[in-house]
């Protein structure tokens, strides 16, 4: 069971998204976007399958279809981590450049 998130509104735009601070539950947000970016490459890597729509994940879950910059990501990590966040939310990372540390 997850934890509640304590969230800041951030910023208000009428034509654009809300924008949110997450004060408590990063981890937990990025745990599950990390999720969304692996069920999303599953179904990308077996069409067969069609209980998941790799899609929807991308447009609806992991990424503001018609925005640019970084309007077009829902979650938007730390300046150190947002680069690999991004790559891989565009599909574009590979993991093998990457050196990812544990703390």
């Amino acid at each position: 069971m997850l934890d509640l998130l304590l969230i800041l509104l951030s910023k208000r735009n009428a034509d654009r998204c809300q924008k949110y601070m997450i004060i408590d539950g990063q981890q937990r947000m990025t745990t599950l976007t990390l999720l969304l970016l692996a069920l999303r490459d599953y179904a990308i890597k077996n069409p067969g399958d069609t209980t998941i729509n790799s899609r929807r994940i991308d447009n609806m879950l992991l990424k503001n279809e018609y925005e640019v910059g970084d309007e077009r990501y829902k979650l938007l990590l730390t300046e150190t981590d947002r680069d690999i966040l991004i790559r891989l939310v565009e599909e574009k990372a590979d993991g093998r450049k990457y050196s990812f540390k544990t703390y």
